[in-house]
């Protein structure tokens, strides 16, 4: 199959579908597959972010390399994503983050530019330092200069620190070309906290370090013991920021290393700088024997969004695969092939990424969600509500409480009237092999006072409210008996998936 991207530009898009099916006939005799797609995340990257994701897989016998193929999720331009030169075994899989931060390289050469035990500028901390001691602009000439690491008592420290509790440091390195240039990993060894910056950027603290002030006066909130005098590997921190956190020319890495308290018995500060990149470029050097690669993926210069499809295309400008994203895909739900002949394209409720998909339940679509014969708003009496489905394989399910309706919700059958402000919501379940649709919410606001303000209607399940476990409004198992109450569920950093209504404050909803 050989069309350009012209040609299927020019295609309707009543005819994708049938476009789609070519390319599934067509697609056995490829040996490279679309075998799943994520529209909705679910893997993090190297720097702990959450990303879309594209696994393709070699059904054939062979490696092949795949430097000469291409990923797009737009239909005028196939060739949108290069793969770089790698070969793919047969039988493997190979996951790729759809980001868009376009990295088409692996973190799988490091060089070291920041030693500790390099020549670094320092500054006890007898006394606040200038407030732009982390800076390129700052003029360190008057701090004294001194090897790594720096603290007192453990016996790891080439400058001693006397008489304070923490110090700070600086040392500058040189960039030549930013291009070069893939991840930036920072490793720290401390006792007992830190906070380092980059070209005055604050880009690492420990967690010792959570929710304090940077002052020369602060304390850690816990302990920290050094890790490299026992022969372990220090804390590493990855970042791929770095138009933002670098500068060609002279850059400065600047750290505050600090104690839990004034009559702590030791101190230490020792700190690495490591750079990825292609090898003839970097111009630093190896790195520490105890240095770890990190694990990292290649990154697509696009994003992706349930509705669209995802390309893969050679040289040749062959369309070898071609996978459509359901417009009612939602969290957790993924589109791909299932083997053995990869003819089989499904929507899969399991996702599994870098393994086979054979195990997963193979479903033929979702269900569309229901309609209703009113809308949300704002209502001076009882309001009844007749729930249409989309099609004739839906079985409808409601709740009243916010509750996601499940498969043991109340059975729609007949109208329903609600007398009070309440949330009406239905999902349309499948007698034939699709998955539940979207939920289907309506907010009745009903006899209530308009104070001329807009309104939200935040709708979530009770339990993630109420529910003793993991309820944001309750105490909970782990709380403590006296004020104020720590290890309450309330204490808690949680997110809780909820579903929004706004109306704006002409009542109407937006």
């Amino acid at each position: 199959m050989n069309l350009s991207p012209v040609s299927l530009w020019l295609l309707p898009r009543t005819l994708l579908l049938s476009l789609f099916t070519f390319v599934s006939l067509q697609s056995a005799q490829s040996q490279i597959y679309i075998s799943e797609v994520s529209a909705f995340k679910g893997l993090t990257d190297a720097v702990g972010l959450d990303s879309d994701w594209i696994e393709v897989y070699n059904a054939g016998d062979e490696a092949v390399d795949l430097g000469a193929y291409h990923l797009s999720d737009d239909t005028e331009e196939w060739d949108k994503w290069t793969f770089p030169s790698l070969n793919l075994q047969a039988g493997e899989y190979l996951v790729l983050l759809a980001s868009g931060k376009d990295k088409a390289y692996l973190a799988d050469y490091w060089e070291t530019a920041v030693y500790d035990n390099d020549v670094w500028r320092y500054y006890p901390a007898y006394g606040p330092p200038p407030s732009n001691w982390t800076t390129l602009d700052f003029n360190d000439i008057v701090w004294e200069t001194g090897e790594g690491g720096f603290g007192f008592e453990d016996g790891d420290d080439a400058t001693e620190i006397e008489g304070a509790n923490g110090v700070y440091f600086r040392k500058t390195f040189n960039i030549d070309s930013i291009e070069d240039l893939h991840y930036i990993y920072l490793h720290a060894d401390y006792d007992d906290g830190f906070v380092a910056y980059l070209n005055g950027q604050e880009i690492a603290r420990s967690a010792t370090m959570e929710g304090v002030l940077d002052s020369y006066d602060a304390f850690t909130t816990g302990l920290h013991e050094a890790l490299l005098y026992q022969g372990l590997a220090p804390e590493g921190f990855l970042f791929d920021e770095l138009e933002y956190l670098l500068v060609e020319g002279e850059n400065v890495l600047a750290v505050h290393v600090l104690n839990n308290n004034s009559f702590s018995s030791d101190l230490s500060g020792r700190f690495f700088l490591s750079f990825s990149g292609d090898e003839e470029e970097l111009p630093y050097g190896p790195t520490p024997a105890w240095f770890l690669h990190p694990s990292t993926l290649l990154h697509t210069n696009f994003k992706l969004s349930p509705g669209e499809v995802v390309m893969l295309s050679d040289e040749e400008g062959n369309l070898l695969d071609l996978v459509e994203l359901d417009p009612s895909l939602s969290e957790g739900l993924t589109v791909g092939r299932q083997g053995p002949d990869f003819e089989t394209v499904c929507v899969f409720d399991t996702p599994s990424p870098f393994t086979s998909n054979q195990g997963s339940s193979c479903y033929d679509g979702i269900e569309s969600p229901p309609q209703f014969s009113i809308t949300s708003g704002w209502y001076s009496s009882p309001q009844t509500v007749i729930v249409y489905p989309s099609s004739p394989t839906q079985v409808l399910r409601y709740t009243t409480n916010g509750d996601l309706p499940s498969e043991t919700s109340l059975l729609y059958a007949s109208p329903i009237t609600l007398s009070s402000s309440s949330v009406l919501s239905v999902r349309a379940f499948s007698s034939a092999n699709k998955l539940p649709s979207k939920s289907s919410d309506l907010t009745f606001i009903i006899n209530e006072e308009n104070h001329g303000l807009p309104v939200l209607s935040v709708i979530t399940d009770s339990l993630n409210l109420w529910g003793f476990e993991e309820g944001i409004y309750v105490s909970g198992p782990n709380a403590s008996p006296d004020y104020p109450y720590f290890g309450s569920n309330f204490w808690q950093p949680w997110s809780k998936w909820s579903r929004l209504h706004y109306f704006d404050a002409n009542q109407e909803l937006q």
